[in-house]
């Protein structure tokens, strides 16, 4: 039961992240929000980790492959049977 509410924590910061980043917001303070204690920072508290590529370009590159890597997360866990187990 608690893996099920650390899921959707998880989910939630991701939802949070979704708003980051699709806002007309620039890069650099998108990046600042993603990566600092916005949703970056509680991703780690919480315990979770995941591989991404950082393609360590620019603030958009970073990212854009960070979100990419979370909604793919989100895509494996958000159905209710991953739910369930």
């Amino acid at each position: 039961m608690m893996e099920i509410i650390m899921i959707q924590k998880l989910i939630e910061l991701i939802d949070e992240a979704s708003k980051i980043f699709h806002s007309d917001t620039d890069w650099e303070v998108k990046y600042d929000a993603i990566f600092g204690m916005k949703i970056g920072q509680k991703i780690i508290a919480a315990g979770f980790s995941f591989d991404w590529y950082d393609p360590d370009t620019t603030y958009q590159e970073d990212v854009t492959a960070y979100f990419r890597a979370l909604e793919e997360w989100k895509d494996r866990w958000s159905g209710t049977e991953q739910l369930a187990i």
